[in-house]
Protein backbone atom coordinates (compact mmCIF):
# COMPACT_ATOMS: atom_id res chain seq x y z
CA UNK A 1 0.00 0.00 0.00
CA UNK A 2 1.21 3.50 -0.77
CA UNK A 3 1.83 6.91 1.16
CA UNK A 4 -1.45 7.90 -0.45
CA UNK A 5 -2.91 4.47 0.21
CA UNK A 6 -1.90 4.01 3.77
CA UNK A 7 -2.57 8.23 4.72
CA UNK A 8 -6.28 7.70 3.47
CA UNK A 9 -6.64 4.80 5.40
CA UNK A 10 -5.55 6.38 8.52
CA UNK A 11 -7.51 9.66 8.25
CA UNK A 12 -10.88 7.65 7.89
CA UNK A 13 -10.38 6.16 11.04
CA UNK A 14 -8.96 9.08 13.17
CA UNK A 15 -11.43 11.47 11.90
CA UNK A 16 -12.72 13.49 14.79
CA UNK A 17 -16.39 12.17 15.57
CA UNK A 18 -17.57 15.67 15.49
CA UNK A 19 -16.34 15.68 11.42
CA UNK A 20 -18.68 13.55 9.06
CA UNK A 21 -16.73 10.45 7.85
CA UNK A 22 -15.61 10.27 4.67
CA UNK A 23 -15.12 7.18 2.74
CA UNK A 24 -11.60 5.96 2.71
CA UNK A 25 -11.71 5.15 -0.90
CA UNK A 26 -12.95 8.96 -1.78
CA UNK A 27 -9.61 10.12 0.48
CA UNK A 28 -7.59 8.05 -1.90
CA UNK A 29 -8.81 9.61 -4.89
CA UNK A 30 -8.31 12.95 -3.48
CA UNK A 31 -4.94 12.71 -2.85
CA UNK A 32 -3.81 11.25 -5.63
CA UNK A 33 -5.82 13.83 -7.79
CA UNK A 34 -5.05 16.77 -5.91
CA UNK A 35 -1.98 18.92 -5.37
CA UNK A 36 -0.17 20.95 -3.45
CA UNK A 37 -2.49 23.66 -1.40
CA UNK A 38 -5.77 21.77 -2.45
CA UNK A 39 -4.20 18.85 -1.10
CA UNK A 40 -3.40 20.90 1.64
CA UNK A 41 -6.55 22.13 2.32
CA UNK A 42 -8.21 19.36 2.30
CA UNK A 43 -5.78 18.56 5.24
CA UNK A 44 -7.20 21.21 6.83
CA UNK A 45 -11.01 20.71 6.50
CA UNK A 46 -11.19 16.60 7.28
CA UNK A 47 -8.97 18.19 10.58
CA UNK A 48 -11.19 21.06 11.33
CA UNK A 49 -15.03 20.84 13.13
CA UNK A 50 -17.67 23.50 12.06
CA UNK A 51 -15.25 24.87 9.42
CA UNK A 52 -18.05 27.14 8.18
CA UNK A 53 -17.90 28.54 11.82
CA UNK A 54 -14.11 30.05 11.24
CA UNK A 55 -11.24 29.86 9.61
CA UNK A 56 -7.75 28.48 10.52
CA UNK A 57 -4.88 31.26 11.29
CA UNK A 58 -1.83 31.69 8.86
CA UNK A 59 0.50 30.42 11.30
CA UNK A 60 -1.04 27.48 11.46
CA UNK A 61 -0.95 27.58 7.55
CA UNK A 62 1.11 29.31 5.69
CA UNK A 63 -0.85 28.81 2.25
CA UNK A 64 -3.61 30.86 3.48
CA UNK A 65 -3.32 35.01 4.01
CA UNK A 66 -1.24 36.31 6.52
CA UNK A 67 -3.60 37.56 9.63
CA UNK A 68 -1.89 39.93 12.65
CA UNK A 69 -4.20 38.09 14.86
CA UNK A 70 -3.35 36.21 18.47
CA UNK A 71 -1.32 32.93 17.30
CA UNK A 72 -3.58 29.65 17.86
CA UNK A 73 -6.54 31.13 17.50
CA UNK A 74 -9.84 30.31 15.02
CA UNK A 75 -11.27 33.52 14.69
CA UNK A 76 -15.08 33.15 14.66
CA UNK A 77 -17.65 34.27 12.55
CA UNK A 78 -19.67 37.40 13.87
CA UNK A 79 -22.74 36.18 12.12
CA UNK A 80 -22.56 32.64 13.70
CA UNK A 81 -22.31 34.14 17.58
CA UNK A 82 -25.27 36.14 16.35
CA UNK A 83 -27.37 32.74 15.21
CA UNK A 84 -25.79 31.51 18.71
CA UNK A 85 -27.07 34.14 20.93
CA UNK A 86 -24.05 36.44 20.74
CA UNK A 87 -21.98 33.41 22.80
CA UNK A 88 -18.61 32.81 21.57
CA UNK A 89 -17.51 29.08 22.56
CA UNK A 90 -13.94 28.40 22.77
CA UNK A 91 -12.45 27.63 19.38
CA UNK A 92 -8.66 26.50 20.80
CA UNK A 93 -9.27 23.21 20.97
CA UNK A 94 -10.43 23.15 17.57
CA UNK A 95 -7.19 24.93 16.08
CA UNK A 96 -5.53 21.44 17.77
CA UNK A 97 -7.65 19.20 15.59
CA UNK A 98 -4.99 19.30 12.97
CA UNK A 99 -2.70 17.70 14.81
CA UNK A 100 -4.71 14.43 14.59
CA UNK A 101 -4.05 14.48 11.04
CA UNK A 102 -1.46 10.97 10.43
CA UNK A 103 1.83 12.06 9.39
CA UNK A 104 1.39 10.02 6.27
CA UNK A 105 -1.42 12.35 5.43
CA UNK A 106 0.57 15.81 5.74
CA UNK A 107 3.78 13.90 4.03
CA UNK A 108 1.53 13.46 1.17
CA UNK A 109 0.02 16.59 1.21
CA UNK A 110 3.46 18.94 1.69
CA UNK A 111 5.25 16.57 -0.93
CA UNK A 112 2.63 18.15 -3.52
CA UNK A 113 3.72 21.41 -2.71
CA UNK A 114 7.21 22.92 -2.96
CA UNK A 115 10.43 23.04 -0.77
CA UNK A 116 9.78 26.56 -0.10
CA UNK A 117 6.28 26.13 1.44
CA UNK A 118 7.72 22.42 3.04
CA UNK A 119 9.99 24.87 5.36
CA UNK A 120 7.34 27.48 6.10
CA UNK A 121 4.62 24.38 7.39
CA UNK A 122 7.27 23.06 9.79
CA UNK A 123 6.56 26.48 11.41
CA UNK A 124 3.15 25.56 12.11
CA UNK A 125 2.84 23.11 14.54
CA UNK A 126 5.47 20.01 16.10
CA UNK A 127 2.93 17.33 13.74
CA UNK A 128 3.45 19.74 10.29
CA UNK A 129 7.41 20.10 11.73
CA UNK A 130 7.30 16.40 11.73
CA UNK A 131 5.99 15.44 8.49
CA UNK A 132 7.44 18.79 6.91
CA UNK A 133 11.19 17.59 7.51
CA UNK A 134 10.44 13.68 6.86
CA UNK A 135 12.18 12.08 4.17
CA UNK A 136 9.00 11.05 2.34
CA UNK A 137 8.81 14.90 1.79
CA UNK A 138 12.32 15.87 0.12
CA UNK A 139 12.72 12.75 -1.36
CA UNK A 140 10.33 14.33 -3.74
CA UNK A 141 12.19 17.63 -4.02
CA UNK A 142 15.27 15.97 -5.19
CA UNK A 143 15.78 14.88 -9.00
CA UNK A 144 16.04 11.52 -9.55
CA UNK A 145 18.64 11.84 -12.31
CA UNK A 146 21.17 13.90 -10.48
CA UNK A 147 24.14 14.11 -12.67
CA UNK A 148 27.41 12.43 -11.04
CA UNK A 149 29.65 14.52 -9.23
CA UNK A 150 33.49 14.71 -8.72
CA UNK A 151 35.03 12.95 -6.03
CA UNK A 152 34.77 14.86 -2.55
CA UNK A 153 32.20 17.40 -4.16
CA UNK A 154 29.61 15.99 -1.35
CA UNK A 155 31.34 14.64 1.49
CA UNK A 156 29.35 11.96 3.83
CA UNK A 157 26.49 13.85 5.99
CA UNK A 158 26.46 13.60 9.81
CA UNK A 159 24.56 10.72 11.00
CA UNK A 160 21.23 10.32 10.83
CA UNK A 161 21.21 10.94 7.03
CA UNK A 162 18.47 13.42 6.20
CA UNK A 163 16.93 14.08 2.23
CA UNK A 164 16.25 17.79 3.86
CA UNK A 165 19.89 18.31 4.78
CA UNK A 166 21.10 16.94 1.58
CA UNK A 167 18.47 19.02 -0.33
CA UNK A 168 19.86 22.35 1.60
CA UNK A 169 23.14 21.57 0.48
CA UNK A 170 22.53 20.76 -3.07
CA UNK A 171 20.39 23.98 -3.47
CA UNK A 172 23.21 26.34 -1.65
CA UNK A 173 24.05 28.08 -5.32
CA UNK A 174 26.76 30.36 -3.69
CA UNK A 175 28.80 26.77 -3.81
CA UNK A 176 27.81 24.73 -6.69
CA UNK A 177 29.21 21.37 -6.98
CA UNK A 178 31.36 20.28 -9.70
CA UNK A 179 31.21 17.03 -11.92
CA UNK A 180 32.97 14.88 -12.61
CA UNK A 181 35.35 16.79 -15.29
CA UNK A 182 35.62 19.87 -13.13
CA UNK A 183 34.76 22.21 -15.97
CA UNK A 184 30.90 22.50 -14.99
CA UNK A 185 28.90 22.74 -11.92
CA UNK A 186 25.48 22.36 -10.99
CA UNK A 187 22.81 22.91 -8.00
CA UNK A 188 19.34 22.69 -7.32
CA UNK A 189 16.75 25.79 -7.07
CA UNK A 190 15.90 26.20 -4.01
CA UNK A 191 12.34 27.01 -4.80
CA UNK A 192 11.56 23.92 -6.92
CA UNK A 193 14.58 21.66 -7.04
CA UNK A 194 15.15 22.27 -11.07
CA UNK A 195 18.28 21.65 -11.72
CA UNK A 196 20.76 24.20 -12.88
CA UNK A 197 24.51 24.65 -14.20
CA UNK A 198 27.26 26.63 -15.04
CA UNK A 199 29.38 25.63 -18.08
CA UNK A 200 32.91 27.07 -17.50
CA UNK A 201 35.05 29.12 -19.77
CA UNK A 202 36.82 25.90 -20.80
CA UNK A 203 33.81 24.51 -21.69
CA UNK A 204 32.23 27.01 -24.01
CA UNK A 205 33.64 27.43 -27.73
CA UNK A 206 35.51 30.87 -27.96
CA UNK A 207 36.63 32.10 -30.85
CA UNK A 208 40.28 32.40 -30.67
CA UNK A 209 40.45 31.27 -27.35
CA UNK A 210 43.56 29.12 -27.94
CA UNK A 211 45.29 31.84 -29.91
CA UNK A 212 47.27 33.80 -26.68
CA UNK A 213 47.98 36.97 -29.02
CA UNK A 214 44.14 37.22 -28.56
CA UNK A 215 42.86 35.41 -25.32
CA UNK A 216 44.97 34.25 -21.90
CA UNK A 217 43.52 31.54 -19.68
CA UNK A 218 43.79 33.45 -15.86
CA UNK A 219 43.92 31.74 -12.83
CA UNK A 220 40.43 32.81 -10.47
CA UNK A 221 40.30 33.02 -6.91
CA UNK A 222 36.87 33.86 -5.97
CA UNK A 223 35.17 30.99 -8.59
CA UNK A 224 34.62 26.81 -8.68
CA UNK A 225 36.87 26.86 -11.84
CA UNK A 226 40.36 27.12 -11.66
CA UNK A 227 40.45 29.28 -14.69
CA UNK A 228 38.66 31.98 -16.73
CA UNK A 229 39.27 33.50 -20.21
CA UNK A 230 40.37 37.35 -20.40
CA UNK A 231 40.16 38.80 -23.61
CA UNK A 232 43.69 40.63 -24.80
CA UNK A 233 42.47 41.46 -28.38
CA UNK A 234 40.10 41.06 -30.63
CA UNK A 235 37.54 42.54 -33.35
CA UNK A 236 35.73 39.36 -34.24
CA UNK A 237 33.87 38.32 -31.08
CA UNK A 238 32.37 35.43 -30.72
CA UNK A 239 31.14 32.89 -27.36
CA UNK A 240 28.93 30.14 -27.11
CA UNK A 241 27.98 26.68 -25.89
CA UNK A 242 25.30 24.11 -25.55
CA UNK A 243 24.06 22.21 -23.07
CA UNK A 244 21.61 18.77 -23.69
CA UNK A 245 17.94 19.22 -22.90
CA UNK A 246 17.74 15.74 -20.94
CA UNK A 247 20.60 17.47 -18.04
CA UNK A 248 17.90 19.96 -17.46
CA UNK A 249 14.30 19.44 -15.29
CA UNK A 250 11.15 18.81 -17.23
CA UNK A 251 8.91 21.70 -17.55
CA UNK A 252 10.81 24.55 -16.62
CA UNK A 253 11.44 27.73 -17.83
CA UNK A 254 15.13 28.61 -17.51
CA UNK A 255 17.31 31.61 -18.95
CA UNK A 256 20.96 31.59 -20.10
CA UNK A 257 23.49 34.22 -18.86
CA UNK A 258 26.95 34.98 -19.25
CA UNK A 259 28.68 35.47 -16.50
CA UNK A 260 32.19 37.71 -16.42
CA UNK A 261 34.17 40.95 -14.90
CA UNK A 262 35.86 43.80 -16.79
CA UNK A 263 39.56 45.40 -16.02
CA UNK A 264 40.16 48.36 -15.72
CA UNK A 265 41.45 48.47 -19.63
CA UNK A 266 38.51 47.26 -20.83
CA UNK A 267 37.55 48.76 -24.49
CA UNK A 268 35.05 48.49 -27.23
CA UNK A 269 32.68 45.95 -24.63
CA UNK A 270 29.69 49.33 -25.02
CA UNK A 271 29.95 49.54 -28.45
CA UNK A 272 28.50 48.38 -30.97
CA UNK A 273 26.56 46.28 -29.06
CA UNK A 274 26.47 42.09 -29.63
CA UNK A 275 24.14 40.28 -30.61
CA UNK A 276 22.47 37.17 -27.60
CA UNK A 277 20.70 33.95 -29.07
CA UNK A 278 19.27 31.04 -27.41
CA UNK A 279 17.81 28.12 -29.49
CA UNK A 280 16.02 24.79 -28.56
CA UNK A 281 14.94 22.73 -31.69
CA UNK A 282 14.01 24.71 -34.54
CA UNK A 283 13.38 27.57 -32.07
CA UNK A 284 15.61 30.49 -31.99
CA UNK A 285 15.51 33.99 -30.09
CA UNK A 286 17.93 36.61 -30.61
CA UNK A 287 18.81 39.77 -28.93
CA UNK A 288 20.34 42.70 -28.58
CA UNK A 289 22.77 43.15 -25.14
CA UNK A 290 25.75 45.09 -24.27
CA UNK A 291 28.32 43.89 -21.74
CA UNK A 292 29.41 46.97 -20.56
CA UNK A 293 26.66 50.21 -20.03
CA UNK A 294 28.16 53.38 -21.55
CA UNK A 295 25.67 55.83 -19.91
CA UNK A 296 28.11 56.13 -16.65
CA UNK A 297 31.10 57.17 -18.43
CA UNK A 298 29.62 59.56 -21.29
CA UNK A 299 28.49 62.89 -19.85
CA UNK A 300 27.25 63.94 -23.77
CA UNK A 301 24.61 62.69 -25.61
CA UNK A 302 25.55 60.78 -28.31
CA UNK A 303 29.25 61.26 -27.72
CA UNK A 304 31.93 58.13 -28.73
CA UNK A 305 32.48 56.15 -26.07
CA UNK A 306 35.87 56.59 -24.36
CA UNK A 307 37.03 53.19 -25.10
CA UNK A 308 36.32 53.19 -28.89
CA UNK A 309 38.74 51.99 -31.32
CA UNK A 310 38.07 52.08 -34.78
CA UNK A 311 39.02 49.40 -37.31
CA UNK A 312 42.87 49.51 -37.89
CA UNK A 313 45.61 46.90 -38.34
CA UNK A 314 46.66 44.98 -34.95
CA UNK A 315 48.15 45.98 -32.46
CA UNK A 316 45.72 48.98 -32.47
CA UNK A 317 47.07 51.97 -30.52
CA UNK A 318 45.07 54.11 -28.15
CA UNK A 319 43.29 57.08 -29.95
CA UNK A 320 41.99 60.56 -28.48
CA UNK A 321 38.12 60.45 -28.17
CA UNK A 322 36.47 61.78 -31.71
CA UNK A 323 33.26 63.73 -30.29
CA UNK A 324 32.21 64.12 -33.84
CA UNK A 325 31.20 60.23 -34.50
CA UNK A 326 27.51 59.50 -33.06
CA UNK A 327 27.12 56.69 -31.21
CA UNK A 328 23.53 55.66 -30.67
CA UNK A 329 21.74 55.42 -27.08
CA UNK A 330 20.98 51.67 -26.28
CA UNK A 331 17.66 52.00 -26.01
CA UNK A 332 15.14 50.06 -23.87
CA UNK A 333 15.00 46.98 -25.81
CA UNK A 334 19.32 46.40 -25.20
CA UNK A 335 19.63 43.84 -22.72
CA UNK A 336 22.51 45.18 -19.84
CA UNK A 337 24.24 43.53 -16.88
CA UNK A 338 23.24 43.14 -13.54
CA UNK A 339 26.31 43.17 -10.41
CA UNK A 340 25.89 39.32 -8.74
CA UNK A 341 25.87 38.60 -4.97
CA UNK A 342 29.62 37.22 -5.21
CA UNK A 343 31.05 40.39 -7.22
CA UNK A 344 30.77 39.02 -10.83
CA UNK A 345 28.43 41.02 -13.53
CA UNK A 346 25.68 38.49 -15.27
CA UNK A 347 23.75 39.43 -18.34
CA UNK A 348 20.98 37.26 -19.71
CA UNK A 349 21.23 35.91 -23.31
CA UNK A 350 17.77 34.38 -23.67
CA UNK A 351 15.43 32.40 -21.90
CA UNK A 352 13.92 28.97 -23.52
CA UNK A 353 11.14 26.19 -22.29
CA UNK A 354 12.82 22.29 -21.65
CA UNK A 355 9.36 20.08 -21.74
CA UNK A 356 11.54 17.63 -21.43
CA UNK A 357 9.53 14.96 -23.68
CA UNK A 358 12.37 12.55 -23.53
CA UNK A 359 13.94 13.66 -26.87
CA UNK A 360 17.78 13.76 -27.04
CA UNK A 361 18.02 17.82 -28.43
CA UNK A 362 20.30 20.16 -26.65
CA UNK A 363 19.73 24.33 -25.81
CA UNK A 364 22.58 26.39 -27.55
CA UNK A 365 23.03 29.43 -26.53
CA UNK A 366 25.72 32.57 -28.00
CA UNK A 367 27.13 36.24 -27.53
CA UNK A 368 28.85 37.71 -30.16
CA UNK A 369 29.70 40.94 -32.31
CA UNK A 370 31.49 40.28 -35.52
CA UNK A 371 29.82 43.63 -37.68
CA UNK A 372 31.10 46.59 -36.17
CA UNK A 373 34.97 45.80 -36.60
CA UNK A 374 36.40 47.45 -33.64
CA UNK A 375 39.03 46.08 -31.09
CA UNK A 376 37.57 45.16 -28.00
CA UNK A 377 39.57 43.62 -24.67
CA UNK A 378 39.60 43.75 -20.91
CA UNK A 379 36.77 40.96 -20.65
CA UNK A 380 36.97 38.14 -18.43
CA UNK A 381 34.88 35.19 -18.62
CA UNK A 382 33.73 32.76 -15.64
CA UNK A 383 31.12 30.88 -17.76
CA UNK A 384 27.53 30.86 -19.02
CA UNK A 385 25.01 29.84 -16.50
CA UNK A 386 21.72 28.00 -17.13
CA UNK A 387 19.06 28.36 -14.46
CA UNK A 388 15.19 28.37 -13.76
CA UNK A 389 13.84 31.64 -14.63
CA UNK A 390 12.50 33.58 -11.84
CA UNK A 391 8.65 34.72 -12.28
CA UNK A 392 8.74 39.19 -11.99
Amino acid sequence: MGTAEHAAEKVSSSTPACVPRVASSQIKFRIKSLRGASLLSLCVALSTPNIKRGRIRSNQCSLLPISHSPPNRIESNPRDQALSGGSEEPMEAEACEITRLPEELLSAALSRTSPRDACRAATVSPAFRDAADSDAVWACFLPRDLPPLADGELPPAPPPPCKKNLFLRLSDSGSPLLLPDKLVSMWLDRDTGAKCYMLSARELSIVWGDTPQYWSWIPLADSRFSEGAQLLHVCWFDISGKIPCKMLSQDTIYAAYIVFKVNEHFLGLDYPVQEASVSVGETNLTRKVCLQSNDEDENEAGAVPRHYWPVRSYPPQRTRRRNRRVVPPHGENVGLPLKRADGWMELELGEFFNAGDGEDGEVSFSLMETKGGNWKSGLIVQGIEIRRKKSG
